[in-house]
C-alpha cells in the first residue's frame, strides 16, 4: 500500500514538474533574426560612456548581494557558531516552530548582510544619477516591506518543510512540491489585491490621448475588458516600466505614472506588449514551471540529507532548514541562465505579439531607444549580465527583431538622425 501510495505521489509531483516544462515548450515564440543590417542599434559615445559609468557601480553592488545571498545561509550551515546557532535557535517549541524561527534568523541576516548593497545601488546611486525620488527612510521601508514579505514565504515554507519531513518522511519531496506549487499561485493570485498595494498606489487610466491610444490597441487584442491601472511610481523614480500581475480574477496590466511621460504611440505598444504576455498566458507558465525547479531542489536537497546521514552525520531539523534555504539561493543563482533564457524567450513573444497588434514597429524602436537614453539601460550587456539578469532581450536585439518585422511587413522604419532627434539627453550622472 505505502508503495502504490509513493508511486501515485510520484506521479502527481512528476506531472507536475512535467507539465512546467511542456507549458514552456509548447509556448508562442518569435521568429528567429539573425544579422541585421541596420543603425538603429547605434547610439552616440556620449550615450554609451553614460551606460558604461551608471551600470559599472550598479552591476558591482549586484555581484556582492548575490554572493551574500549564498554566502550568509552557507556560513551559518557549515560554521561551528552558525551550527551552534542555528540549533539552539531550532530548539525553541516545537519542530516546526523552531524551524520557522530558524528560517526567520537566516533571512533576517542574509537582508542585513545585502542590506549595504542594496542603500548604496539602490538609492545613494540612484540619487547621484537623477533617478530616486525617494527620501532614505521611504526606500527603508519598500526595502522592509520586501524583505519582511520574503522572510515571510521562508518562515511559511520551513514551518511546512519541517512538517512534512517528520510526518512523511518518504514523500515529503513530493508533497512539498505540490504544496510550493500551490503556495507559488496562491501568492500570484493575492499580490495585486494584498502586496502591490502596499508598494503601488493605482487608479484607472485617465480619459486623454494616451487612453485613446490604449483603447485602439484594447481594440486589436479583443481586450476591452481589460482595465490599465496607473501606478504612482514617481513618488519611487524617474524611469519608466510596465507590467502584467496576477492570475484569474486578479490579472492586472499596470503603468508607471512616468511612462506616460512619453508619447502616447510609445504608450501604447508598450501595452501592447503586457497585453501580449496575458494572451500567452506567460504568469500561469511561470506558476507551473516553478514546480519543475523546486522538484529538481528538493530532489538535490533530499540526496543530500541521505548523503550526510550515510556519512553517520546528524542532521537535525534546524540543519536541514539551512540546508533548505542554501539549495534556493545557490539554486536561484546557478539556474538563472536557464531561468533568463525562458524569460527572454517569452519576452521576444510578446515583443513580436506587439508588433502584429499594433504594425507600429517605428515606435517600438522608437521606446526601446528611449529606454536607453532615458533610462541606461545597455543596448549590447555583456553575456554575464544576460546570463545572469537578462530578463528581456537586449534593446539592441529588440530593436533587430523589429527592424525585420517591419521590412517583412512592408512597414516604413524610420532613420536614425530622425529618432534621434526626439530623443532626450541622457543623465549627466555626478559631477
Amino acid at each position: 500500500m505505502s508503495n502504490r501510495r509513493g508511486l501515485a505521489w510520484w506521479s502527481a509531483a512528476g506531472g507536475l514538474a512535467i507539465a512546467g516544462i511542456l507549458a514552456e515548450a509548447v509556448r508562442p515564440v518569435a521568429p528567429a533574426v539573425g544579422e541585421v543590417a541596420t543603425d538603429l542599434t547605434r547610439f552616440s559615445p556620449d550615450v554609451l560612456a553614460a551606460v558604461g559609468d551608471y551600470l559599472a557601480e550598479r552591476r558591482a553592488a549586484a555581484v556582492g548581494a548575490l554572493a551574500m545571498s549564498v554566502a550568509v545561509p552557507a556560513w551559518l550551515l557549515l560554521s561551528a557558531p552558525g551550527r551552534r546557532g542555528m540549533e539552539r535557535l531550532g530548539a525553541w517549541g516545537s519542530p516546526a516552530r523552531g524551524g520557522g524561527a530558524v528560517a526567520g534568523a537566516v533571512s533576517a541576516m542574509t537582508s542585513l548582510a545585502i542590506l549595504p548593497f542594496g542603500v548604496y545601488a539602490g538609492f545613494v546611486h540612484e540619487q547621484r544619477w537623477g533617478f530616486s525620488t525617494q527620501s532614505l527612510l521611504e526606500w527603508l521601508r519598500d526595502r522592509a516591506i520586501r524583505d519582511g514579505l520574503a522572510a515571510l514565504v521562508a518562515v511559511v515554507l520551513a514551518v511546512v518543510f519541517v512538517w512534512f519531513r517528520r510526518r512523511w518522511p518518504d514523500t515529503w519531496h513530493l508533497r512539498l512540491t505540490l504544496a510550493g506549487t500551490a503556495l507559488t499561485g496562491l501568492l500570484v493570485l493575492v499580490y495585486p489585491v494584498v502586496i502591490q498595494p502596499l508598494l503601488l498606489s493605482t487608479q484607472p487610466l485617465e480619459a486623454g490621448e494616451t487612453r485613446t491610444a490604449v483603447e485602439t490597441v484594447l481594440a486589436q487584442a479583443g481586450a476591452e475588458d481589460v482595465e490599465i491601472l496607473v501606478g504612482d511610481a514617481s513618488r519611487r523614480t524617474t524611469k519608466v516600466n510596465a507590467f502584467v500581475t496576477g492570475i484569474g480574477p486578479s490579472r492586472q496590466v499596470v503603468l508607471f505614472d512616468t511612462l506616460l511621460e512619453l508619447p502616447p504611440e510609445q504608450v501604447a505598444v508598450v501595452v501592447a506588449h503586457e497585453l501580449a504576455h496575458r494572451e500567452h498566458a506567460d504568469v500561469p507558465r511561470a506558476v507551473l514551471l516553478s514546480a519543475t525547479g523546486l522538484l529538481a531542489g528538493l530532489l538535490l536537497l533530499r540526496w543530500w540529507l541521505h548523503a550526510e546521514r550515510a556519512r553517520g552525520g546528524r542532521v537535525g531539523d534546524a540543519q536541514a532548514v539551512v540546508m533548505l534555504l542554501l539549495v534556493i539561493a545557490a539554486g536561484q543563482v546557478v539556474t538563472a541562465p536557464a531561468a533568463n533564457w525562458v524569460s527572454r524567450r517569452a519576452e521576444a513573444a510578446a515583443d513580436h505579439r506587439a508588433l502584429e497588434l499594433t504594425e507600429a514597429a517605428g515606435r517600438f524602436i522608437a521606446t526601446q531607444r528611449t529606454f536607453v537614453v532615458r533610462d541606461l539601460a545597455d543596448p549590447t550587456p555583456p553575456w554575464w549580465v544576460t546570463a545572469l539578469w537578462g530578463t528581456h532581450p537586449s534593446p539592441s536585439d529588440r530593436i533587430d527583431a523589429a527592424v525585420v518585422f517591419a521590412r517583412a511587413h512592408e512597414l516604413p522604419v524610420p532613420d536614425r538622425p530622425e529618432l534621434v532627434a526626439e530623443e532626450p539627453a541622457p543623465p549627466e550622472g555626478p559631477g
